[in-house]
């Protein structure tokens, strides 16, 4: 189900879109585990791309806990606008210790090295290649081929590792842009396969190549956060709430 799916003819959010802030809430409120929080902030930024909202109302009404969690993953995925890239250096605090997935099949050519790049879900190829781990099976795109051709009817999914260590850089290997401190963070398997299937750190100037009315007009995506007096209306309280508090 997706976060952001709206039903025809309403313009309102769903249920469950509704609902991210108070799932974001209790899981920082009741788990010590600073993997874990990046762990749901990513999956959630995966298929959403008006966290950041959510993210300020943890801030703004959430529990002690849970607001000192919320805030410093704000800072870390959405850093305040600035101009100066030779003043922005790279974070220092570790928030996501989450190793990527590992290709499970027992006849791996490189087990225990090579990064998933599929995943597929019938409890059937598990067991026939992977004895010892349950579905969902994680393959290497060799492995992912390979079984393919065997069980043609079968389907495999792309999947998404954990972001690397923040960077303030753009990180498409072909930028030509003279500003490359990051404006966006783009989750879509798209973007992603350019970037060893985790999430890619854009420019201003790569973010507008690849997210436009030709391609990428239905990428999840964030960009970085406007100054407050450019924000909508409704964010900008849910801003100035977080503040005060």
């Amino acid at each position: 189900m997706s976060l952001a799916r709206r039903y025809s003819g309403d313009e309102e959010e769903s249920q469950a879109s509704q609902s991210v802030a108070a799932i974001i809430m209790m899981v920082f409120q009741h788990s010590d585990n600073p993997a874990h929080h990046s762990q749901l902030l990513e999956c959630l930024m995966s298929m959403k791309s008006t966290v950041v909202r959510d993210l300020l109302l943890v801030v703004a009404h959430g529990s002690a806990r849970a607001r000192l969690s919320a805030a410093r993953l704000l800072l870390h995925y959405w850093p305040p606008p600035d101009d100066k890239l030779q003043d922005r250096r790279p974070p220092t605090s570790r928030t996501n210790d989450l190793a990527p997935f590992l290709c499970q099949r027992d006849a791996c050519p490189n087990a225990g090295s090579a990064e998933a790049a599929k995943v597929c879900y019938d409890h059937c190829i598990s067991v026939t290649f992977a004895s010892d781990s349950p579905p969902p099976l994680y393959l290497c795109i060799e492995c992912a081929n390979e079984i393919h051709r065997e069980h043609p009817d079968q389907r495999f999914f792309d999947i998404l590792h954990p972001m690397q260590p923040l960077s303030v850089l753009c990180e498409n290997k072909n930028c030509r842009s003279t500003d490359k401190s990051v404006y966006s963070i783009c989750f879509s398997t798209e973007c992603a396969s350019y970037n060893g299937n985790h999430p890619i750190r854009y420019c201003h100037q790569c973010h507008g190549n690849r997210h436009n009315s030709r391609r990428g007009a239905d990428h999840v995506h964030h960009t970085r956060l406007p100054q407050a007096s450019n924000m909508e209306i409704e964010l900008q309280g849910t801003l100035q709430d977080a503040i005060i508090r």
